[in-house]
């Protein structure tokens, strides 16, 4: 029986692959008592890493914690986490989870301590694709550099900076380029003004997209991607619950609120993902 115990103890069974693994090759989870072996461990977070939000960055088995909900504290977790991470990641993959944390700091810290609209200070680098937050430049100045390549961007219109753009607005700009540059005269003022004047940037792949592409979130004013839709939203339907069909940019509506109509909201989103997905 003692030989027995000690073996049980000392090789435990990992519950998603079922081997038996010695103790010190598996990971613990901080919130909850789950255990898994270590590869199991690097290929899901792995995975999340690469394709899904900060918020699935809980275990693997429970899903605990829910990191929508507001009695967690969502930093202290995560920087725990990142430990974990560090240690059983490649590091590709870790900073790639680096990278999403960094972004999400950027974004809490615009919205709660600027106290404006979220995205009013928020900016992603058209040269690096880094996320970084840059107060309004002074009149008649809209050059702003990124920290992190110290490229310049306008701070309006947020596309990679020309010196012919001071001095002329972001409407105008590109009603000038068409009459001015030789280029975009081979390729007529209208194909111009069509390529320039009716993109938005998707804040999620940082791509220029013509705006019939885009797709409004119904419960926010946030626009991404066909693309980007599509892709998020076939993997919440395939492997999340429906508490996760809020927006993918900001993270809204909470559907464990109490104070949100999750029927109607709901019947509005399967109108889009009908259409998209």
């Amino acid at each position: 029986n003692t030989l027995e115990e000690a073996d049980k103890y000392f090789n435990q069974e990992c519950t998603i692959c079922y081997e038996k693994i010695f103790i010190d090759d598996m990971v613990t989870m901080l919130h909850c008592a789950c255990s898994v072996c270590k590869d199991c461990f690097k290929e899901h977070y792995s995975m999340v890493a690469r394709e899904q939000t900060l918020g699935h960055f809980n275990c693997l088995l429970c899903s605990q914690p829910d990191l929508s909900a507001t009695d967690i504290d969502k930093d202290d977790y995560l920087t725990l986490f990142s430990v974990l991470l560090q240690v059983h990641l490649p590091d590709d993959d870790y900073q790639l989870f680096q990278k999403k944390a960094t972004d999400y700091v950027l974004l809490t810290q615009t919205m709660l301590c600027h106290r404006i609209p979220i995205f009013a200070n928020f900016r992603w680098c058209p040269s690096c694709g880094q996320a970084f937050i840059h107060e309004p430049p002074a009149a008649g100045n809209l050059r702003i550099a990124c920290p992190h390549c110290d490229k310049n961007s306008c701070f309006n219109c947020k596309k990679v900076w020309e010196e012919q753009h001071q001095g002329i607005t972001c409407v105008d700009f590109p009603k000038w380029k068409a009459e001015n540059d030789e280029e975009n005269q081979q390729k007529g003022p209208a194909a111009f003004l069509k390529e320039n004047m009716c993109n938005q940037e998707c804040p999620v792949c940082s791509e220029n997209i013509f705006i019939d592409d885009m797709v409004t979130m119904p419960h926010c004013a946030c626009s991404v991607c066909k693309d980007c839709f599509k892709g998020h939203y076939s993997l919440v339907a395939r492997e999340q619950t429906l508490g996760h069909f809020n927006c993918l940019v900001c993270g809204q509506p909470d559907l464990s609120a109490t104070d949100i109509d999750k029927d109607d909201y709901l019947t509005l989103f399967s109108n889009l993902l009908n259409v998209t997905v």
